[in-house]
């Protein structure tokens, strides 16, 4: 499968700069092994098999889905179908504010 990022600053992330990102190596770490369990993906049941990944919809009218790479962590993405191959389109990597009232 294909891997495009909507945020530019995000394709760091696989390259000897990613400190240009202003992630913790955990989570760079974390996603790198994410992003090539997408890569290695034929198709998006795959993913969905694939327990260890974490992925799960958050709507699938828009295609929408969430990876969760650590504490607190996640990809949102969205799947689809382009000229005969599928592409997963890295919309953010953010964290997830916990307990705020």
């Amino acid at each position: 499968m294909k891997v495009v990022f909507a945020d530019k600053n995000l394709e760091f992330i696989e390259t000897n700069q990613a400190a240009r990102t202003g992630l913790p190596v955990s989570i760079i770490q974390a996603a790198r092994r994410k992003l090539a369990f997408i890569r290695a993906a034929p198709d998006l049941s795959s993913l969905m098999n694939w327990k260890s990944l974490g992925l799960r919809i958050v709507s699938e009218i828009d295609k929408d889905y969430a990876i969760i790479l650590a504490a607190a962590w996640t990809f949102q993405l969205t799947i689809h179908e382009e000229n005969g191959s599928m592409v997963a389109n890295i919309l953010t990597l953010s964290q997830i504010l916990q307990g705020v009232a």
